[in-house]
């Protein structure tokens, strides 16, 4: 999967479309993470996640199939990104 992500990178505007978004996804899982962050808040966090991932899914398919009809799928949990975040993975 990562080759088939990586090899489709070739146009600014989708690196950076997807740049965004997963930084975006980045400052709310450490945002989610945050000992000061209230339920409501939470819930709203996984809401936006989700919805930024369908979008990062959506863009990578989108570039996938004008390469052949690769398709992927997001296996990545809302749990697995909060982990990566608490411990500074994603940088």
């Amino acid at each position: 999967m990562k080759k088939a992500v990586w090899t489709m990178l070739m146009s600014d505007e989708t690196d950076k479309a997807l740049v965004r978004l997963i930084q975006r996804q980045y400052r709310l899982s450490l945002e989610f993470t945050h000992k000061n962050t209230g339920l409501n808040c939470k819930l709203a966090i996984q809401g936006e996640i989700k919805t930024l991932r369908r979008e990062v899914k959506q863009i990578i398919n989108q570039e996938a199939d004008l390469q052949g009809n690769i398709q992927i799928t997001s296996t990545e949990s809302i749990e697995n990104l909060h982990s990566l975040a608490s411990n500074n993975k994603i940088k």
